[in-house]
């Protein structure tokens, strides 16, 4: 949509815009005038202060070990809340912070996040494994303060599901039936209907004034099963536009059950009770171990998978596989720099002079991370490719590159790698400021990336496009310079 609108809407305006006379002269803002640094001569600089800043990056991510990443990646748990009157997610986060360090260290919600949810709902994330005891803390903090259920079930929906019984033929039936066994001996038979699980047992209309997702009506139900010893009932819930295993909450659903129409409704009837009772979470799930580690797999799979497409495009792009390699090597630079600052952000947060008035906090890898860490990718790489491009042009049928190409194209460039730039962290600083908590950590990395992007473009890709291409091709001048040199010198 963004290249459509850049291409196809802009053109419309214009047009009209020109055929209107609103406009005789069309010109673009230049942050800087003409410019003649010398870029290259400073990359031995760059390359040790990027060296260094990873360096230290890289430490701060092995200080921090595995609490550097969120539970996306190590597992957990994660329950919505509903609160019957509007609070404040700090108010929520303060309040079973206290709770949690009274706790024994076994039992303490270890890396605490809440995030805010539509009207009065909030979103506890923390790297504790028992999921009940994250529920049981919810509800001694904040009893009498989160909204609770009802269920309604409609009488003339409960119903037993009746057992399929074989035909009886009568005599007539019989006779008819040999006959077609006869004619029919070639023909393929089609197999029997398969028995409903259920036969035998009761079906109701489940209706709740409080969305509810599968995982957690099946476990409520089968809890209070065993709680009333009802046996061991085949139970199943489900909704027309609900597939799977899905986290989405709807408010009707169809119960069957081999529990008979008595059993059935002494379940209903305790299940309502209760739930006026308890408060409403509207999901609650386990982030498994095994999860986390495919998670942290598919992870690297994607960032990988993304450089090798790049290096892939613009090798067919350019004709010269050094451009790919050239490119890559300043986005692997962007994301390891974004990744230092994330593990850095810690030891930043943990002064209040710093951490108040930048709104710091501990970052952590999470998928929202993770997916700045593809944005920055995609940014930085169409600033890199803008100069590359300017770089193809200058060198034109030259069978070799020079720095004085380089910086030629980069101070060409430059004006507009700034512009643009500078539009775009104008953007990301204000979802970082007041996006709010949901996309801090979202925005604060693309915030970094994208002035790493900006300095990488300039200071990384195109150096290391300048050795790359000076391994294979030698500048012919400085060769014949050497050779006159050596003849003078003889």
């Amino acid at each position: 949509m963004s290249m459509f609108t850049a291409i196809f809407c802009s053109r419309v305006i214009f047009d009209i815009a020109e055929k209107r006379r609103w406009i005789s002269k069309l010109g673009m803002l230049r942050l800087l005038g003409k410019t003649s640094i010398d870029f290259i001569g400073k990359r031995h600089i760059a390359a040790v202060c990027s060296v260094g800043l990873i360096g230290l990056g890289l430490y701060g991510v092995f200080l921090r070990g595995p609490n550097l990443f969120d539970i996306d990646f190590r597992g957990g748990a994660k329950i919505e809340v509903v609160f019957a009157q509007p609070t404040s997610d700090g108010e929520v986060f303060e309040t079973l912070s206290v709770h949690s360090e009274e706790q024994s260290l076994d039992n303490r919600l270890t890396d605490l996040k809440v995030v805010g949810v539509g009207e009065n709902g909030f979103l506890i994330e923390t790297t504790q494994a028992d999921r009940s005891l994250v529920e049981d803390a919810i509800r001694t903090v904040f009893d009498g303060k989160l909204q609770t259920n009802t269920l309604t079930v409609e009488p003339q929906s409960v119903k037993p599901i009746p057992v399929a019984k074989a035909p009886v033929a009568t005599e007539t039936e019989a006779t008819d039936s040999k006959k077609d066994i006869q004619d029919d001996k070639e023909k393929e038979t089609t197999p029997p209907e398969l028995e409903d699980p259920f036969a035998g047992g009761t079906e109701a209309k489940l209706v709740f004034a409080e969305p509810i997702n599968q995982e957690t009506l099946l476990d409520r139900l089968e809890g209070l099963v065993n709680d009333l010893q009802l046996g061991s009932p085949r139970i199943s819930v489900s909704h027309p536009e609900v597939f799977g295993e899905s986290s989405r909450r709807v408010a009707e659903w169809e119960l069957k059950t081999t529990l008979n129409p008595d059993a059935t409704e002494k379940l209903l009837t305790t299940f309502a009770a209760r739930l006026k009772e308890t408060p409403v979470f509207r999901s609650s799930t386990n982030v498994g171990g095994q999860v986390a580690g495919d998670t942290q797999n598919q992870a690297f799979v994607a960032l990988f998978a993304s450089l090798v497409f790049i290096i892939g495009y613009i090798w067919v792009r350019f004709q010269r596989v050094t451009f790919g390699l050239a490119a890559v090597v300043a986005l692997v630079h962007d994301v390891l720099v974004t990744l230092g600052v994330i593990a850095l952000s810690q030891f930043a947060a943990s002064i209040p002079a710093i951490a108040g008035p930048l709104q710091l906090e501990a970052f952590k890898i999470s998928l929202p991370i993770l997916a700045a860490f593809l944005t920055i990718i995609g940014y930085s790489l169409n600033d890199t490719i803008v100069v590359f491009d300017r770089i193809r042009e200058v060198r034109g049928k030259s069978p070799y590159l020079s720095a004085e190409m380089i910086n030629k194209s980069i101070n060409q460039t430059l004006s507009r790698t700034l512009l643009t730039s500078l539009t775009t962290l104008i953007v990301v600083v204000i979802l970082y400021f007041l996006g709010g908590p949901g996309i801090h950590g979202f925005a604060f990395a693309l915030v970094i990336g994208v002035i790493a992007g900006t300095y990488s473009s300039v200071f990384i890709a195109s150096p290391v496009l300048l050795w790359m291409s000076g391994s294979q091709h030698a500048n012919p001048a400085r060769g014949a310079e050497n050779s006159s040199r050596a003849v003078a010198t003889g």
